[in-house]
């Protein structure tokens, strides 16, 4: 009995300290691209939505295509937890942002979001 306590105790420890961990990084949760795709050719803006908070300010992001990485500018979207990127007009093609956050609880996030942009149809 008294081992299935310790067992118990551990276990519960290993979940609260994993719950902290969860939480203290911003994770992207959604993007404006699956509801707005990018058209070619267009300058335009694709909005990021964390799990929480972001310091829009503090925002870094790079775009990586066809051609050298270029620098874009990000600001702080409707929401606290949304950061809004504009984008230069684009060819088709395929396109990663590489950013990087800082959620307002002081944790840091790197990552890449990819996206397509697809040729305009002939319709």
């Amino acid at each position: 009995m008294r081992r299935l306590r310790g067992l118990a105790r551990w276990v519960l420890v290993a979940l609260a300290a994993s719950a902290t961990w969860a939480s203290a990084h911003a994770v992207l949760t959604k993007s404006s691209v699956r509801d707005q795709p990018v058209k070619a050719d267009t300058a335009s803006s694709i909005t990021l939505t964390f799990n929480s908070g972001i310091e829009a300010g503090f925002a870094q992001v790079t775009l990586r295509g066809e051609g050298p990485d270029r620098t874009l500018t990000a600001h702080a979207g409707e929401k606290p937890s949304e950061v809004v990127v504009d984008l230069p007009p684009l060819s088709p093609g395929a396109y990663a942002l590489r950013y990087k956050v800082l959620a307002a609880d002081g944790h840091v996030t790197e990552s890449v979001f990819r996206f397509r942009i697809d040729p305009p149809s002939n319709k």
